[in-house]
């Protein structure tokens, strides 16, 4: 490729340039920003075009599925409107790196539940959690001391929630109403929600959750949970004070190794205690108690 002719104006620091016959102006707002400069700097010219031009890199995150034309986001032809399609806008807008929720719209518009499709961006925006790299979410959940699900399947068996375990259940099984609030399929929620659930043995994981997957949020606690049929544990959450610390100090999270540095309370072998006496314990947003309790291992009715 032939070198691009430039400028960079020293006084606002935006860069004109002029790539295979199309002039380009970037500012220091544009998500590319540092990339070109630095590309420049390096006196390297290739693929400065796919960097210049948002709504080709939004294409080529998602593989030609999102297109970006006037102002408006189309999935396979179809035009769009939610509200991750406005984030991704203002993210583009003001500079901010918009793959990760290009790609997290790709999974969602994969979700056969149109009530989800509208829900499930609310829900992260609500309880602040972030997206993954590759357009999932993170969202805690509450396991016994040995990592096993407090609630069994219908085979009487509790699920593994061992680090790395992949967890999933039949879609067909999981309850989509969202106004069913307690009901079957697998639990994730927000930081909200962590003081509303537990026992004196419980752990708290962090699993990563596909929006596709997602069956329902639930419509009574304000966004703070929902259901799934598949997730995976990415790792164990710690703080002195679960219901107000957030693990995450990111939006964005690398899916592999940096979970756990992106996280700033995950631990190895440690035990939480929840204080059973507390009277938040065990008690609904709408502060009815729940009607089931733990003893010796089983649920039981509160008497």
């Amino acid at each position: 490729m032939n070198k691009a002719p430039y400028i960079i104006d020293r006084t606002s620091g935006s860069i004109a340039i002029y790539v295979e016959g199309v002039p380009y102006s970037v500012g220091k707002d544009h998500c590319n920003y540092k990339k070109v400069l630095d590309k420049l700097r390096n006196d390297d010219h290739e693929d400065l075009e796919a960097l210049l031009d948002i709504p080709s890199a939004i294409a080529n995150a998602s593989e030609g599925k999102i297109v970006v034309d006037d102002g408006m986001i189309f999935y396979n032809g179809e035009e769009i409107h939610n509200t991750i399609v406005d984030r991704i806008l203002e993210f583009i807008d003001e500079g901010f790196p918009f793959e990760p929720l290009a790609l997290f719209l790709e999974n969602l518009l994969k979700n056969p539940n149109e009530d989800t499709i509208k829900e499930c961006y609310e829900f992260l925006e609500t309880g602040k959690l972030p997206i993954t790299e590759d357009g999932c979410f993170l969202a805690y959940k509450k396991v016994d001391e040995n990592f096993k699900s407090h609630h069994a399947s219908p085979d009487g068996t509790h699920l593994d929630h061992s680090i790395g375990a992949e967890v999933e259940m039949d879609r067909d099984e999981v309850d989509t109403n969202r106004d069913n609030t307690c009901s079957k399929g697998l639990h994730f929620c927000s930081l909200s929600y962590l003081s509303h659930f537990g026992y004196e043995d419980s752990r708290t994981v962090v699993v990563k959750v596909n929006p596709r997957d997602v069956c329902a949020i639930p419509s009574d606690y304000n966004n703070a949970k929902g259901r799934t049929s598949y997730y995976e544990v990415v790792a164990e959450y710690d703080a002195e004070n679960r219901n107000s610390e957030e693990a995450f100090e990111d939006a964005y999270v690398d899916t592999t190794e940096g979970v756990r540095d992106a996280m700033t309370h995950v631990r190895e072998e440690q035990t939480v205690e929840v204080d059973a006496s507390d009277d938040s314990w065990g008690v609904k947003p709408n502060g009815h108690r729940y009607n089931n309790n733990r003893i010796n291992g089983r649920f039981a009715k509160r008497s």
